[in-house]
């Protein structure tokens, strides 16, 4: 797989620009480095490179740097970075390039799926992925995309499919994650890079090294968006103003249903605290209208719950929850993507760019396979699943096994 950011040094294009920006004849530049113009013409045709001593030399001639003598860009933005990991997903997964909508918004439809990717094309992939990481080993924003990259897709890069395949790649991005903290002085870089590097480290089992990282206590929320807010309406920039203030609101509307779908696990021997978690998250789910702007963080919140009934032994509300949970997943338009409506009507901008933390979906077919697995899993779920009262729904996610 070859992408945009794979081309080679050519200093001989790079070398005939800026003599002809500087104004100056390969006689002149020849004679300031000390060979002939034919040298220098063959040096510009690529027909042959110079010593690695003239190289300082040229550098200096052009008062431009030996890397960007070279043409060889040691930074990517995060605009290159976001357009590097959605190629790779693409290629991972044999999509065509239409298939993920880059502007964030919703896919005209279903019936395009992604297959699971084949040994030759997670290869290449990984290949791809491997030469991006040595040739923009400087760049920390290509080193975070990378890292995400391979966090998001671990389970379908090349090697037998065991414990250690698994920690292998966990591993390599957790280094990625590291590295981007030694590289960078951008505050909010790091903190990204902190956090995945933290997941990294719950995935293998590796709960003191998280804390370490993170600490135990958590500190009191101080929004800087309100902030943020209130300065760009002072400077009467109320549209910038209310796009943070949106964005603002549908990230703890989103983050709040994520946080109660993480708390069910810690209640489930409490079927008064079950309950009420559920009424709670489904209100906020309701409010929001969560189910069409990010299915996803509901899908996620259900499936919890009715992992939470199953342990509780409460059958009927782990079926009703399992209802849910399918029907959204029958229903939500893959690709999955996040997206405003009439009340959040300026976070689209906002979506479309922020980065490389919220990168072009995982191969969704491959997602939909996944989640309808998902209650198979689960100890006790999974034993009402093979129940007669639950076969409707069993059968109902056996058909989403695609």
């Amino acid at each position: 797989m070859k992408t945009s950011y794979d081309k080679p040094l050519n200093l001989g294009q790079t070398l005939f620009r800026l003599r002809k920006e500087r104004g100056s004849t390969q006689q002149e530049v020849g004679e300031f480095v000390g060979v002939s113009k034919v040298a220098i013409s063959k040096w510009e045709n690529g027909l042959n490179l110079p010593d690695i001593s003239s190289l300082p030399l040229l550098a200096s001639y052009f008062n431009v740097s030996i890397d960007q003598l070279l043409g060889y860009e040691a930074q990517l933005s995060e605009e290159q970075a976001h357009s590097i990991y959605a190629n790779l997903a693409r290629t991972l997964g044999g999509a065509s390039n239409d298939r993920v909508d880059q502007a964030g918004g919703k896919a005209d439809s279903r019936q395009e799926q992604s297959a699971a990717p084949t040994p030759e094309s997670a290869r290449k992939v990984w290949t791809s992925v491997q030469a991006l990481i040595k040739r923009y080993y400087s760049s920390p924003i290509l080193l975070l995309s990378m890292g995400i990259f391979v966090l998001n897709h671990y389970d379908l890069l090349p090697g037998p499919h065991t414990m250690d395949h698994d920690r292998i790649y966990l591993e390599r991005a957790r280094e990625l994650f590291a590295r981007v903290r030694e590289l960078s002085s951008d505050a909010k870089l790091i903190d990204r890079a902190n956090k995945n590097e933290a997941y990294c480290l719950l995935l293998l089992r590796r709960p003191q090294d998280v804390l370490k990282l993170l600490g135990e206590h958590m500190d009191e929320l101080f929004p800087g968006e309100t902030l943020i807010a209130s300065a760009q309406q002072q400077l009467g920039r109320t549209e910038d103003a209310l796009e943070t203030t949106q964005a603002s609101i549908f990230q703890y509307a989103t983050v709040l249903v994520s946080q109660l779908a993480s708390y069910l696990p810690l209640i489930r021997s409490s079927s008064t605290a079950v309950i009420a978690t559920a009424e709670r998250g489904e209100a906020l789910i309701t409010t929001f209208r969560l189910e069409d702007l990010s299915p996803v963080i509901v899908l996620n919140f259900r499936l919890s719950l009715a992992c939470a009934y199953a342990d509780l032994g409460v059958t009927d509300g782990a079926r009703q929850a399992l209802q849910a949970y399918a029907d959204l997943l029958a229903t939500a338009a893959f690709p999955i993507t996040r997206h405003g409506d009439e009340y959040f009507s300026r976070i689209d901008h906002w979506l479309e760019t922020i980065g490389v933390d919220a990168p072009a979906p995982r191969l969704s077919g491959l997602y939909e396979q996944n989640m309808s697995l998902l209650p198979f899993r689960h100890p006790q779920l999974g034993g009402l699943l093979q129940t007669e009262p639950f076969a409707p729904l069993a059968a109902q996610l056996k058909t989403m096994k695609r």
